[in-house]
């Protein structure tokens, strides 16, 4: 039973500091060094020493924004789904964006392949000219 509980290690009295010699830590500066601001309990958490503090330096951000990309996608990445439901930008996204990315857009350029595609294409797709072409 007695073995089993923790030994309780003894602490003893804690020093008090700045009552004289006879107190464990008195006399002259009772630990705290020699002369000085931080001696004289005057010094603020995170001061700098006078230069302009990090929280005044640092440049104030108004708002928000998020960066949004254009997602750029082959031709013939395209044709690879082979899909007769129309292409959406929704579907694009899942298959062929980064995760954790936000485009605003998807954008279709050629890539030298011949062959013309069938695909009906919903809105928030954009194309470069050439493929326009062979769409329609």
């Amino acid at each position: 039973m007695l073995e089993s509980l923790l030994s309780i290690k003894f602490k003893g009295k804690r020093k008090r500091v700045g009552r004289g010699i006879g107190s464990g830590k008195g006399g002259h500066s009772t630990g705290r060094g020699a002369k000085g601001q931080k001696v004289r309990n005057k010094v603020r958490p995170h001061f700098e020493g006078g230069q302009p503090p990090f929280y005044k330096r640092v440049p104030k951000l108004k708002g928000f924004k998020r960066k949004t990309q254009v997602l750029t996608l082959a031709f013939s990445k395209v044709l690879k789904l082979g899909s007769s439901l129309p292409v959406t930008k929704n579907a694009l996204l899942k298959t062929f964006g980064k995760k954790g990315l936000f485009y605003k857009s998807v954008k279709i350029v050629d890539d030298e392949t011949k062959g013309r595609a069938g695909l009906k294409f919903g809105p928030g797709i954009y194309f470069s000219k050439s493929v326009l072409k062979k769409i329609s």
